[in-house]
Parts: C-alpha cells; structure tokens; sequence
C-alpha cells in the first residue's frame, strides 16, 4: 500500500513519473507521439493536404472514450477496494491466530516458531504479487531456514504448509485437542483463501466482449475517414 498524504496537492500533480502506469505506458506514448508527428509533418509540409477536419468525429470518439474511462476507473477502484479489504483480513487473521497460540500453548519455542511463520506471510504474499522470491527479511527458524523457501515453488503457499505442519504437531503431541486444531484451521484456511483471491485480483482478464465491441466501434469510426 502507497502511504501518502491528501493534502499534498502539488507533490500528487507533479509525481506521475515515479508511477508505474507512467513507466509502463512511456514507449508507447512516446510512439504514438512520434507517429503523430510524422503524419502531421507529412500532411502539412510534404503532401499539403487540404483537409478541414471535421469536430464531429472528435466528439463521437470522446463520448465513447469517456464511456471507457468510466469502465476502467470504476474497474480500478473495485480492484482497489477488494485489495484492501483483502489485506485487512490478513492482519486480523494473524492477529486471531498468533492470539489463539497464545492462548493455548505455554512452550516459549513453540510461540516463537509460529511467530517467525506468522511475520513472514505478509511478506511472502506481497513478494509473490511482486513476482519476487526475495527471503531475505524472513524470519528464520531452525526448521524453515532460507533453503526451505528457496526450494519452495510458490512461497505464501509454503508458508502456510509449515503452519499447518506446526499445528498438526501440536495435536500429535497432545499439546491441543482436535476442538483446538479447528479452532487454528479457520485462521489456516483463511490465509489460502486470501492468496488465491490476491492472485484473482492482480490478473484480471479483460472480458473479450467488451474487447471485440470497442474495436468494433473504433474500426466503424476510422473507415469513414479513410
């Protein structure tokens, strides 16, 4: 999460290019720049085209330009808003299971284990998200060091198989009871839904009916033109 301050007016208007929208989208602002620019030179002081544009067409493809931007922005806002809403959850389910743990166990080892695993699924996950397999800032442990999650194919997903191993042997040690052990799954389970649901959010598909319909419409508005 981006931590910033609303009332900053200038620093948000003038910090676009340290997004990564801007990043990403610059080669291809600056190739259409650069096309643009070649058509223009070409109609006007090569070809001397006579042509009066007309601003019709400009306002039928700024209607529906809008209509898009209204599409993706309220896209983006819901993507936001269930990310957060997502995120939330993680912090009260770690709060819920470190809690219990600490409810029920008194082996001071045994604590500090679940703690490192706990720490390290926020960081896990965000890293996964990323596209990153950076450990560095995990909290190791004797069982779980760095060659655990180096070996690990999908990190959040190792994570929460440690957890579930840790308190399948509270339960062989008689250190829970079963009653217990379902207790510590909701929190378990929780955070593999949470992973999956991050994933969904991160890779939206864009629905190819909307796809097909704008080139449509765009294609219907440039033959005219032509």
């Amino acid at each position: 999460m981006v931590l910033y301050d609303p009332k900053e007016w200038w620093k948000l208007i003038f910090a676009f290019h340290k997004s990564d929208t801007f990043r990403r989208n610059l080669p291809g602002i600056i190739g259409v720049a650069v096309f643009t620019g070649a058509v223009a030179y070409l109609e006007n002081d090569v070809l001397h085209v006579d042509f009066k544009n007309s601003t019709a067409i400009h306002s039928l493809v700024g209607f529906v330009l809008s209509l898009l931007l209204v599409f993706r922005t309220n896209t983006a806002y819901d993507r936001w808003w269930e990310g957060r809403k997502l995120w939330g959850s993680v912090v009260n389910d770690s709060r819920n299971l470190s809690m219990k743990i600490e409810a029920m166990l008194a082996d001071t080892q045994i604590k500090r284990r679940f703690a490192a695993l706990i720490s390290n699924y926020p960081k896990a996950l965000r890293d996964h998200l990323r596209g990153l397999r950076n450990h560095e800032d995990f909290s190791t442990i004797e069982k779980y060091d760095g060659s655990y999650y180096d070996t690990a194919a999908h990190l959040p997903n190792a994570v929460c198989l440690a957890l579930y191993k840790e308190s399948n042997e509270l339960l062989h040690k008689n250190l829970i009871n079963g009653h217990q052990l379902h207790m510590l799954n909701a929190q378990l389970q929780s955070f593999t839904d949470t992973t999956g649901a991050c994933e969904r959010v991160k890779t939206p598909p864009f629905p190819i009916l909307i796809t097909s319909f704008l080139r449509r419409l765009f294609l219907s508005m440039c033959l005219p033109c032509l």
